[in-house]
């Protein structure tokens, strides 16, 4: 992992596809400013949630098919610069009664940019909370998500980030048949 100095082109991280947003300007999300040195990040995480390099090709390929509302250059700055990768993987037909919890509190200054793939399993039940706290710098991530045939995923995302701080967060969902994400 390299730091993160300057890039130099800006980044487009979104565009609304559709066209009612343009006459308020909302399109896009863009930013011109390099990203910063790479900041630190305290990471707290349920014990079933596992770094991806614990996915197999299986999950992988599912994870790629999810669709994502950024733009090729957004990923890529995620795939290039992600300090932390995270899998959460609730297997099909499991129900879970605790809530899962991943908490990330940005303890410095600088980049912190992450990147969570959660598959929800066929007919399984879950409730994930991912809770984002922060005093400075920028926060950068990339969120996808597969629901299963009648499965049931309820996704709370908790901010608590310093007024000066900036934070892109980029979310795709690819569900089947059935599914009930909430």
């Amino acid at each position: 992992m390299g730091e993160m100095n300057v890039m130099k082109e800006k980044i487009i991280y979104s565009r609304i596809p559709s066209p009612v947003w343009h006459w308020l300007d909302v399109n896009e999300a863009v930013t011109a400013k390099p990203l910063p040195k790479a900041g630190k990040a305290a990471v707290s995480q349920d014990k079933r949630i596992r770094p991806q390099t614990a996915m197999s090709a299986e999950d992988a390929a599912l994870a790629a098919k999810v669709k994502m509302a950024t733009t090729r250059q957004a990923d890529e700055a995620i795939e290039k610069y992600s300090q932390q990768r995270f899998f959460l993987d609730v297997p099909s037909g499991k129900k879970e009664i605790e809530p899962i919890y991943l908490n990330f509190d940005f303890l410095s200054e600088g980049g912190f940019y992450d990147d969570i793939f959660i598959k929800s399993g066929e007919g399984s039940q879950a409730e994930v909370v991912l809770l984002y706290t922060g005093r400075g710098g920028c926060h950068g991530g990339r969120l996808r998500v597969h629901i299963g045939k009648n499965a049931s995923l309820h996704l709370c995302l908790v901010q608590f980030l310093a007024d000066d701080m900036v934070n892109t967060d980029s979310i795709g969902v690819r569900a089947e048949a059935g599914d009930h994400f909430v």
